[in-house]
């Protein structure tokens, strides 16, 4: 049962802090690829070019991470920051031809990017515009509730895959949308309950060193690498794929009211596990992508953790925010205090040293931005002030005004993708930039765990 106690935190009034000029020209940008965006044969076509630079990239309609269901995301807030209707218009048509992909890609899963989760988080969003989307969001928020209800979280033979509790595909994810539906009714609660349950029987551990979000290569994904750089499995630390996001979720529906037995402790305990194992090196600290088993059970005596990129993906931003938002809900000044520490030692390290050279939101700049924008809203620092004018330049300089879709992501170095998505793609970024530029609270950015 939802708690009606909400602990308050400080928020301050959202607005710019870039200047003027840089705002006119963020605007100036986002009106000519989001109306290049409003021909739905563009995004075709667009789509069609990325999956051929692509190793991995996989277009599907309605999906909100690499779908329509990002760019209807991008026109009702194109709406609400513009106030043209236009952009409603836009809106609707998108999120009709989003509906009708359905048909050929069924939403399988209840999944916060590619699935009903996802899918409804886009309903959320128009509906708050648009009053004619309400009762299809009350049926798609029941039909997320039932997939969680129906689907048996914990694996007969134990173990976990990423894809079980991530912020991408699995129960955290998931979660971070259920609790932010305003009026739930007892399915939805029903629903949060069985995922509260489950990410707090995760955070637990069988042993003295086996946690049970211990990855084993049996449940890897499907690339090569895992097997290279885990031989005997590992520990995700990542904001989309790792215990970070559980962590956040955990967190969120704390903040939201939504506390059970178990969850404090939980949050503590994830938490704790983060803080003692930040690496460090010449500008402060940071995390890695994952930890070897050998180097768990080792204790870190012969070999030192690595920091990976600063990423929202991986890396010292997400787990940083996660951080944050953790003491936030448990109200604990240590976990706040290493979350500015992470976050600062980010901004300190040169630009080369970030290894986030792509402007997207999943492993680039753009995520960096968002994660600094919810930090500037919610704590004095001028560090952070300071680097969103910075971010938000880094981006702009990576603008090409002779392509279509204006930005490019590097899926890996020098491969380029011409991606028209959310989540590694063109529309992620305009949506990034607009938060900046604009006095309106991105409300999508609670999909990415952040807020």
């Amino acid at each position: 049962m939802k708690e009606s106690h909400i602990d308050s935190i400080p928020f301050k009034a959202w607005h710019s802090r870039i200047d003027k000029s840089t705002q006119t020209l963020i605007l100036e940008i986002v009106d000519k690829i989001a109306n290049y965006l409003n021909d739905p044969s563009n995004v075709e076509m667009s789509a069609k070019i990325a999956a051929k630079q692509s190793d991995f990239y996989q277009w599907n309609p309605p999906s909100l991470a690499s779908g329509l269901g990002g760019i209807v995301l991008l026109f009702v807030y194109l709406y609400r920051t513009t106030e043209e209707e236009k952009w409603l218009v836009a809106a609707r048509r998108f999120m009709s031809l989003a509906a009708q992909g359905t048909h050929q890609y069924p939403l399988a899963t209840p999944s916060a990017f590619g699935g009903s989760a996802g899918f409804a988080s886009i309903l959320d969003q128009i509906s708050r515009d648009e009053n004619r989307y309400s009762h299809t969001l009350e049926t798609f928020n029941a039909k997320v509730a039932m997939q969680v209800i129906e689907r048996e979280w914990v694996r007969p033979q134990h173990g976990v895959a990423d894809s079980d509790y991530d912020a991408i595909n699995g129960a955290a994810g998931i979660l971070g949308y259920l609790i932010n539906i305003p009026s739930p009714t007892s399915i939805v609660q029903d629903a949060i309950q069985k995922l509260l349950a489950y990410l707090i029987y995760l955070a637990d551990q069988d042993d003295e060193i086996h946690r049970r979000w211990f990855i084993s290569p049996d449940l890897f994904p499907p690339v090569d690498r895992y097997h290279k750089e885990y031989p005997q499995g590992y520990f995700n630390c990542g904001l989309a794929h790792g215990i970070t996001g559980p962590l956040a979720s955990l967190s969120l529906a704390w903040r939201e009211g939504y506390r059970i037995s178990g969850q404090r402790e939980a949050i503590f305990s994830v938490g704790q596990w983060l803080i003692n194992r930040q690496a460090k090196d010449d500008y402060g600290i940071g995390w890695p992508a994952g930890i070897p088993l050998e180097m768990e059970l080792d204790q870190f005596q012969n070999c030192s953790l690595r920091i990976t990129r600063d990423g929202w993906c991986y890396g010292t931003p997400g787990v940083s925010r996660a951080l944050w938002l953790a003491g936030n809900a448990i109200d604990d000044k240590s976990f706040r205090d290493i979350a500015i520490q992470g976050i600062e030692s980010v901004l300190h390290r040169p630009i080369t040293n970030r290894n986030i050279d792509s402007p997207t939101i999943c492993h680039g700049i753009s995520g960096l931005l968002m994660i600094c924008l919810r930090f500037s809203h919610e704590v004095e620092n001028s560090l952070v002030e300071e680097h969103i004018s910075k971010l938000v330049h880094q981006i702009l300089n990576l603008f090409q005004p002779d392509l279509p879709l204006g930005f490019r992501d590097e899926e890996k170095p020098n491969v380029f993708v011409d991606d028209p998505g959310l989540l590694t793609g063109t529309t992620g970024v305009l949506l990034a930039l607009l938060a900046a530029a604009t006095q309106i609270e991105p409300k999508w950015d609670r999909t990415f765990l952040i807020a």
